[in-house]
Parts: C-alpha cells; sequence; structure tokens
C-alpha cells in the first residue's frame, strides 16, 4: 500500500517477488519466490541472485522473448495483424526465428549487439529442406549454454499437413547478406508493404527501434510518388533518385542523412524478406549507400558493421532503456538516469552481455525501492 513518500523505499519481500515473476515470466510468482518473498529473505543478494538463476532456467523464461522482445522490435505483428500475414505457415516460421534469436542471447548469455549483426542466426525447417542455401548447421552440444534449452521441444502440433512446421534451426551465416535480426524475414515484412520495399520506412525502423531515435516528419513533405512525377522526365527513377527527389527540402536533410542509408541498405531484400538482386520491373537493386560519418558500404553486413561502429552507444543505452521500462512497467523519467548510468557502465565492461543487463536491473534501487509521489 502507498506510504505517501516522496523518497523512495524499500518494497516488500512480496512486491519484490511479484515485480521479479512479472518482468522474467509475464505472471504472478509461484510458490517458491513467494515464500520467499513473505520470509523477507529474497531482499538478500544472493538469495535474489539464485532465484534469478532458476527463473532464467524455467520455460517460462520464454516471455522475455515473446513479450518484451516482441513487443519492443514489433514481430508480435506478424502473428496479430493480419495486414502482414503471407499465410500461417511462413509467419508463425518467421515469428520463430526472432523468437528463437532473441532467447539463444540469453540462453547462451551473448552481447544484445549481436541483435545487430551475428555470424549465427536461426533458419526457419522449410528453407534448409530446400537444400539450395548452403548453410552450415551448427551442433547445438557445441553452444555454451547458461540457462537450460526450452525452445528444442517446440514443435508445430496444426492438424493440417500445409500448415504444419518445425522448429528453425541454429546456423552459420554464410554470406554478407544475413546476421542479426534487422535483415531477418520477419522484420523486413514489417517493414514494407505488401508489394513494395520503402527504404524510408525501414530507415526508420532501425533509427527508432534499435537506435533509439525519434524523428518528427517536418510538415508538407512531398510524398514519393510527387517525387515520382517531378521526375517523370525520367523512365525509371531509381530508388535513390526518388529518395533524392523527395528529400530536396534544406529541412528534411539532416534526418535523411541518418534514414536513407539505413534503408537504401537494405533493398536487396524483398518485402517478404527474400534475397533479390533485381525489382520486379527487371532494374537493377543497388544497395550501397554513405553512412553520416562518410563511410560507405555497398552489402547488408558492411552496413551493419558501420551501424554498430557508428550508433554502438545510442543502441546499448536503447537496449538498456527499453528493458528497464518493461521490468518497471513504466516508461523511464530523467530521475532514473541516476540508476541507469551505473547499469550501462557495468554492462558496457561486461561486452554489453544481455544476462548483465537483467541481473543488473533486478539488483538496482529503482527494481527494489518505490516512491509515492
Amino acid at each position: 500500500e502507498s506510504k505517501n513518500r516522496d523518497t523512495p523505499y524499500a518494497i516488500t519481500g512480496v512486491e519484490l517477488a511479484t515485480r521479479l515473476s512479472y518482468f522474467l515470466w509475464s505472471t504472478a510468482p509461484d510458490k517458491e519466490l513467494l515464500q520467499l518473498g513473505q520470509a523477507g529473505s529474497l531482499l538478500e543478494d544472493d538469495v535474489l541472485k539464485s532465484q534469478l538463476a532458476r527463473m532464467l532456467n524455467a520455460p517460462e523464461r520464454l516471455s522475455l522473448s515473446e513479450n518484451f522482445a516482441g513487443q519492443w522490435l514489433g514481430f508480435d505483428d506478424l502473428l496479430s495483424n493480419s495486414e502482414y500475414l503471407l499465410n500461417e505457415r511462413w509467419n508463425r516460421e518467421t515469428y520463430d526465428e526472432v523468437l528463437f534469436f532473441f532467447d539463444e542471447l540469453i540462453k547462451s548469455d551473448r552481447s544484445f549487439l549481436e541483435l545487430v549483426q551475428s555470424d549465427w542466426i536461426y533458419k526457419r525447417s522449410s528453407v534448409l529442406k530446400a537444400r539450395r542455401h548452403g548453410y552450415v548447421v551448427i551442433d547445438p552440444a557445441s553452444v555454451k549454454n547458461v540457462y537450460a534449452d526450452i525452445l528444442s521441444s517446440r514443435q508445430s502440433k496444426n492438424e493440417d499437413r500445409r500448415a504444419r512446421y518445425d522448429p528453425p534451426v541454429l546456423v552459420n551465416t554464410k554470406n554478407d547478406q544475413e546476421g542479426g535480426i534487422i535483415t531477418s524475414a520477419a522484420i523486413m515484412r514489417l517493414t514494407a508493404s505488401k508489394t513494395r520495399t520503402s527504404p524510408i520506412r525501414r530507415g526508420v525502423w532501425v533509427l527508432n527501434t534499435v537506435i533509439g531515435k525519434t524523428l518528427e516528419p517536418p510538415p508538407n513533405v512531398p510524398s514519393l510518388e510527387e517525387a515520382r512525377v517531378a521526375l517523370n522526365f525520367k523512365r525509371n527513377p531509381s530508388v535513390a533518385e526518388l529518395l533524392k527527389q523527395h528529400v530536396s527540402r534544406p529541412e528534411c536533410v539532416s534526418c535523411h542523412k541518418a534514414i536513407d542509408p539505413l534503408g537504401l541498405g537494405l533493398e536487396n531484400f524483398a518485402p517478404n524478406g527474400g534475397w533479390r538482386t533485381h525489382y520486379p520491373d527487371q532494374a537493377p537493386v543497388v544497395s550501397a549507400g554513405v553512412m553520416p560519418n562518410g563511410k560507405t558500404f555497398s552489402t547488408p553486413r558492411e552496413m551493419k558493421v558501420l551501424l554498430l561502429e557508428t550508433y554502438k552507444e545510442d543502441i546499448a543505452n536503447n537496449f538498456v532503456e527499453k528493458m528497464f521500462a518493461y521490468a518497471l512497467g513504466r516508461k523511464v523519467e530523467p530521475f532514473d538516469r541516476v540508476s541507469l548510468e551505473p547499469i550501462l557502465r557495468k554492462v558496457k565492461d561486461d561486452g554489453y552481455k544481455i544476462d548483465t543487463v537483467i541481473e543488473q536491473i533486478v539488483l538496482s534501487k529503482q527494481f527494489r525501492c518505490r516512491q509515492d509521489r
């Protein structure tokens, strides 16, 4: 109950048990956690840490991937928003690719920067069965797990054979195309319309979601369609030329310097995430660009490596802030900076490991205290 205090004070063991359980499992605390909360021992660091480990070992930890990552990255829309439906099997398979990827970060305590670029991914079984792609499957036994594998038995139980699917498989990325989740089929589908890609939409998604920069569009911006009309002296303007015309105004240039390379770097991915070298009208796809720092790239992988180089601190800040807000169930306020800065320092020193983020949030004063006004 509220004590009407202006200064932060420690929450009770039961409140801490509840907070911890909703953060990690999205549900009420189980018997063991509740008993430790009632006894007050959960308030001790070592007990709290051992409960954290127990809870991350349990199948319920999947809610971090389903709810935290699903909402933040938006891939839960693949299952809930019919606008993105290609067919049920495709949507479930591509959803699982990102779900398994995020859980893998937790399971084997990897750096969350691998969301941007990694040398491994989860690939849907239907693609691997086609055997045209030359992926090297990683033996699960070779992966050093910190926590239990909770997904290996995830199987589709659908009666309809056409909709049934196998879980995705851990593979090495074999080329300059894939790695991380930005270039996953799920994200490429969510950032395109049904029939065409939009470099601006994709660039804004990376900037907003991954880097954490929000942009307000300036008033009265000419649409890409108007740009198309303005360029009709040329039969087939390229996407890059359309963008240039669209952002010919000075007030648009500064934002687009950041947005456009990120979107253009992803043009090789069709609306459904498939790799393409030509548009439907047979014009060649050019996905090269220049980052705001002047460095150039000519493949999606090069773009993502530069993205990490240019925005690493922003990406780390954004990730920790998003998870912090999710753990507390409210948006981050200016007074939270006191708690956030030491968390960020520890996380950086520890190689941006995702499990360090989770542990440091749980041990933080903000998570273990409350303030009434």
